[in-house]
C-alpha cells in the first residue's frame, strides 16, 4: 500500500534510527544484514518476504473494529521535529477525515492549543524539549486535551510520566490502525460529550 512505501521510504532515507528500520523489517516479516568495510562504508540490506497478492501492512487486528457508532471529525495537532515525519502524519490523519495541524517544536505548538481535539506529540524534540514536557503545557491551557505519545521508546520512564499524565503511548514506528484506535475514541467521546 502507499502508507507502507512512505514508511520504508522513509525509514531507508535515513529518516528513521537504525533501531526503528529494524524494527519495521521484523514487522513485516524480513531480516536486516549489515556489512562494513573500514573506511569505505556500511551497506544495509533490507530483505523483505515477497507477496503473493498485496496484501495490508498490518494485521487486522490492529484495526479498531470494535469502534462503532457516530464520530467527530476532529482538529489534530501533529508534533515532531522531522518536517517529513510531520507531513506523513499530517497526511495519514486527513486520509482518516481529520483535520491536521503539523508543526516542529513546543513553541509552535501553544498557539493551538484553544483549536485542537488532540495531539499526537514525538517523544523526543529538539534540545531538552519533549512531548511530555509539550502535552503539560498545552494542559496547563486545555486540562482534558486527549494525547498520545509516539516514541521508539515506549517502556520505562516515558512510559511511567505518559501513564502518571493519562497519555496514550504508541510505540515508533506506529501502525497506522493504533493512531485510528486513538483518534475514533477521542472521536466517540467527543460525540456523546454533546
Amino acid at each position: 500500500s502507499s502508507r507502507l512505501k512512505t514508511i520504508l521510504l522513509i525509514a531507508v532515507s535515513g529518516l528513521l534510527g537504525l533501531a526503528l528500520v529494524e524494527r519495521i523489517v521484523r514487522l513485516l516479516g524480513g531480516r536486516m544484514e549489515v556489512s562494513s568495510n573500514e573506511g569505505r562504508g556500511s551497506r544495509f540490506s533490507l530483505l523483505l518476504p515477497m507477496a503473493e497478492t498485496v496484501a495490508s501492512p498490518m494485521p487486522e487486528t490492529s484495526l479498531p473494529r470494535e469502534i462503532t457508532g457516530p464520530v467527530a471529525r476532529l482538529a489534530v495537532l501533529v508534533v515532531d521535529n522531522d518536517t517529513r515525519i510531520v507531513e506523513a502524519t499530517v497526511a495519514l490523519v486527513e486520509e482518516l477525515g481529520h483535520r491536521a495541524v503539523g508543526v516542529t517544536g513546543v513553541n509552535q505548538a501553544l498557539p493551538y492549543a484553544g483549536e485542537i481535539d488532540a495531539v499526537l506529540a514525538d517523544y523526543r524534540l529538539d534540545g531538552d524539549e519533549t512531548g511530555i514536557a509539550l502535552i503539560e503545557a498545552l494542559r496547563a491551557i486545555r486540562p482534558t486535551l486527549p494525547a498520545a505519545i509516539l516514541t521508539a521508546e515506549p517502556q520505562g520512564p516515558v512510559r511511567a510520566a505518559a501513564e502518571a499524565l493519562g497519555v496514550r503511548v504508541l510505540a515508533k514506528p506506529v501502525e497506522p490502525g493504533l493512531i485510528e484506535g486513538f483518534l475514533a475514541s477521542v472521536s466517540m467521546a467527543e460525540v456523546q460529550a454533546q
